[in-house]
């Protein structure tokens, strides 16, 4: 969430803070009231829940000085608080664009984004969000000694299998299609490939066996096996110690091993062999080490 919490309430309730406001500002408060008090006033109402005022604060306060970090910062929280996403993750940017803003929301803005993406239809909409997402994860990274944190990790995870799933979904309509009309529908997923690529190759931190296993199985399913023999061949070295993958690679690529060739040539290639005997060693030495 965003770093802004509460205080213990200054006041009991709404009321109080109405009161407070009408007697130290009367009905027509200056422009530098409302640029120096608006905004502690509005935490006062939000401190109480009191969210439609706390908006109602925070939009003069912005009418005036539109690049205050905090107010738009606050704005944003108190939409999400409502479950306005949309609303959110529109201040929450405003708040990142201003002069010297602290990237503290960046990865606010990024889980937004993937809320928001599981609500859309859109091919257009899904595209925008997640690349939105994953713009505001590598902002924060840039300043972070280009390192991913904990937090970044897990969104980035969230992201691969929400990009993955969806191709899947977008293939099985072109397929269904086919089927029921002989003419393939015009559906560009390769955003979602490209987006894929960069996040499996991004850094060490995001190495996951079970994403290997889900973006591979991805591949099986769209028939495109030399791209899944090639993406096992260069994950081999990186889960020798993962069971589960081991068991995925031994289990179903034996089927699909006349399946692999060089580039679109028809000369098989002679590491799938190779790599379904690497896997089986590792099965067992794994189940031997576990017993």
């Amino acid at each position: 969430m965003s770093r802004f919490t509460p205080s213990k309430p200054l006041f009991k309730d709404s009321k109080a803070i109405d009161n407070y406001v009408l007697y130290n500002f009367g009905q027509k408060p200056t422009s530098g009231q409302i640029k120096h008090y608006w905004l502690s006033i509005a935490k006062m109402y939000f401190s109480v829940e009191n969210y439609s005022m706390t908006a109602e604060f925070l939009f003069r306060l912005i009418l005036i000085s539109p690049q205050n970090y905090e107010a738009l910062e606050l704005l944003g929280t108190t939409y999400r608080k409502q479950g306005q996403l949309s609303n959110a993750l529109e201040y929450y940017e405003r708040a990142l664009s201003t002069p010297n803003a602290p990237q503290t929301l960046a990865h606010d803005a990024a889980e937004l984004c993937i809320q928001l993406v599981k609500k859309q239809k859109e091919e257009s909409e899904i595209k925008n969000l997640m690349t939105k997402a994953l713009y505001w994860i590598e902002r924060k990274r840039s300043l972070n000694n280009n390192k991913y944190d904990p937090q970044a990790v897990q969104l980035l995870q969230k992201i691969y299998v929400i990009l993955v799933r969806h191709a899947e979904k977008q293939l099985d309509k072109r397929s269904c299609l086919k089927r029921r009309e002989g003419i393939p529908p015009v559906v560009n997923i390769k955003w979602i490939d490209e987006s894929v690529k960069d996040l499996i190759s991004s850094e060490e931190t995001l190495i996951d066996p079970l994403l290997h296993i889900l973006l591979t199985k991805s591949l099986l399913k769209i028939q495109d096996y030399q791209r899944a023999w090639k993406h096992v061949m260069q994950r081999r070295y990186n889960f020798v110690d993962s069971l589960e993958w081991n068991t995925f690679v031994k289990t179903t690529f034996p089927k699909y091993k006349l399946e692999a060739t060089i580039d679109n040539q028809k000369e098989p290639l002679h590491e799938p062999t190779e790599l379904i005997f690497f896997a089986n060693d590792n099965v067992v030495r794994l189940s031997l080490n576990m017993s």
